[in-house]
């Protein structure tokens, strides 16, 4: 009598990869609102994954205009190293 399983299948994308959990869980009507902490365990996990993917892809496509900015900010600073020491 105190066995509320249930068979849940979660999937889910987000950035570009899908996530996909099939388990057995019980109800538990105190804490975490009667959800089974394998499910959050699951989605906090995935979602790092996929933020940490997003992330990864973002800093890939800034890649050539940090390399412009880098390259302004060394030319200002060999510059003022010129105009500091002169040209030999």
């Amino acid at each position: 009598m105190g066995d509320h399983r249930a068979h849940v299948k979660i999937e889910f994308t987000a950035h570009g990869k899908t996530y996909k959990a099939d388990m057995s869980i019980n109800y538990w009507p105190e804490g975490y609102s009667g959800v089974d902490k394998r499910i959050l365990d699951f989605f906090v996990e995935s979602w790092d994954d996929a933020l940490n993917r997003y992330h990864a892809e973002v800093y890939e496509s800034q890649k050539e205009e940090r390399g412009k900015k880098q390259r302004e900010t060394e030319m200002a600073e060999l510059k003022r190293l010129k105009e500091k020491y002169g040209q030999d």
